[in-house]
């Protein structure tokens, strides 16, 4: 059996996806390009901080789209450590990149 995706199922995705993006970038008073990097290293470092059945539990309500950004370079072999809060905003700082004209 065959299942066809429909060009709105992926434009109503694409919409979900840029309206989060736009929903960022408009409360940080930034340009979509930095709310974009932003909102994937936070969910990067979300999912590789929370247990397998979190992680699982997140992804289920994320929309299509950044249910993908969210599993994008995800490793399952990688080791977990203990994590504290000051780690949890270092990676968050590592994976978007230092830019001069953000404040984080």
């Amino acid at each position: 059996m065959t299942h066809s995706v429909s060009h709105t199922s992926i434009a109503h995705a694409a919409e979900q996806a840029q309206q989060w993006v736009n929903e960022l970038a408009k409360d940080l008073d930034w340009n979509e390009q930095s709310a974009f990097r932003l909102l994937k290293s936070v969910l990067h470092t979300l999912r590789d901080w929370l247990s397998p059945e979190e992680m699982a539990d997140l992804s289920a309500q994320l929309p299509t789209l950044i249910r993908g950004i969210y599993f994008e370079g995800w490793n399952p072999a990688e080791p977990t450590w203990e994590r504290t809060k000051r780690d949890f905003v270092i990676s968050v700082r590592n994976g978007f990149g230092y830019e001069a004209e953000v404040d984080i």
